[in-house]
């Protein structure tokens, strides 16, 4: 008798996103897009990594959507709802925070957006926006609060304000000062990178302008690398508590607010001191130069501690970019003794440490 293979559990947040919005602007903008494992992405022709980086440049997050909150109710749902503590923003101000499971596994990360009293956005994968919007309003109940998934109509674009370097980002904290105005949400980052939301129209006519130089948005994913920031996208949505991947070290996660689904287990996770696996960041070292197209290790891949392929797996890969020079830069979340103690590889090459701008292999847990 033939024995079934085990089902595995379906994911809470469904991976989905209309094309059509993203085929009207590429068409509009003359350029192509391609999903990749981080959602779909802008081409953007003749650039190359390894040319080094202009002195401004502009960025489509196409791989981001946008969600919209408006009403009275709109910060007291949300406070019952995510990580963090958003009763404490004032207008213009943000902050970032998660959404789990009841398991307390990060189902989506995103940056919430204070514009007013009624009025928040939450930035997050393009390909989580559909799911966790609906997610989201199944709560709502009698709050006084609609939610609508804008992806099709606010684009995310980002502006580097200096060249990607080898040095690691200053940035140790999601804390960011946003302007609002009525058809404006800009974003300035500790780092010096900014975040505007537009409609097509507007992003049309900025990109039209001749002093702009629009690059990959590896170039933005290589510099969140480098601080420590993780992207949860659909293949790493439920794998990880929020100390996983470090999110209560750069401000993702309140302790002293109120509940929220999966608050017991992140809680207890913080103050019991068993945060026994941290979201690491290493370099590819074994890396075939000739053939960039695939030198992206997947999210989600297995980590291992040695070359024993029949090892089990230490860990996994939350991100990876590719900075100016062609080598890849990962964040992968593991056991912190394991990832010490013996070399690394994921998918046949061998990661080697490289720090990030906050501590984690002696962090206290509370």
């Amino acid at each position: 008798m033939t024995i079934p293979t085990p089902q595995k559990t379906p994911k809470v947040l469904l991976p989905s996103f209309n094309s059509d919005g993203l085929q009207s602007l590429s068409q509009t903008l003359g350029l192509k897009w391609r999903e990749t494992a981080y959602g779909p992405q802008i081409e953007v022709p003749n650039f190359t990594e390894t040319n080094g980086l202009p002195e401004l440049q502009q960025v489509l997050l196409s791989e981001y959507g946008v969600i919209e909150l408006v009403g009275p109710d709109t910060f007291t749902f949300l406070q019952g709802q995510i990580t963090n503590d958003v009763m404490a923003l004032t207008d213009g101000a943000n902050c970032l925070a998660g959404y789990c499971s009841a398991k307390g596994r990060l189902l989506a990360n995103f940056c919430v957006i204070r514009q007013n009293a009624e009025t928040a956005y939450l930035i997050v994968a393009r390909e989580l926006a559909a799911a966790l919007t609906k997610r989201l309003s199944m709560f709502v109940m009698r709050a006084k609060t609609k939610i609508v998934d804008r992806s099709d109509n606010l684009w995310v674009l980002g502006l580097l304000s200096s060249p990607a370097n080898e040095s690691a980002s200053a940035a140790t904290s999601a804390a960011t000062s946003y302007v609002s105005s009525d058809s404006l949400i800009v974003a300035e980052l500790a780092d010096g990178r900014r975040i505007e939301l537009h409609s097509a129209a507007e992003l049309n006519s900025i990109l039209a302008m001749p002093q702009t130089k629009l690059v990959s948005s590896n170039t933005w994913r290589y510099l969140d690398c480098l601080a420590g920031l993780p992207f949860i996208t659909a293949d790493t949505s439920e794998l990880f508590v929020p100390q996983m991947v470090n999110f209560e070290l750069i401000g993702g996660v309140s302790f002293k607010k109120g509940c929220y689904p999966g608050q017991e287990i992140v809680a207890r996770s913080h103050y019991l001191g068993k945060n026994k696996r941290r979201m690491l960041l290493g370099k590819v070292v074994s890396l075939d130069q000739g053939n960039q197209a695939n030198q992206l290790l997947q999210p989600a891949a297995d980590v291992f501690a040695s070359s024993n392929e029949s090892a089990e797996p230490i860990g996994q890969v939350v991100m990876s970019a590719v900075d100016p020079k062609g080598i890849v830069v990962v964040l992968f979340e593991a056991n912190l003794q394991a990832a010490q103690d013996s070399p690394l590889r994921c998918l046949d090459q061998t990661i080697e440490l490289i720090s990030l701008p906050y501590d984690v292999f002696d962090r206290p847990s509370a």
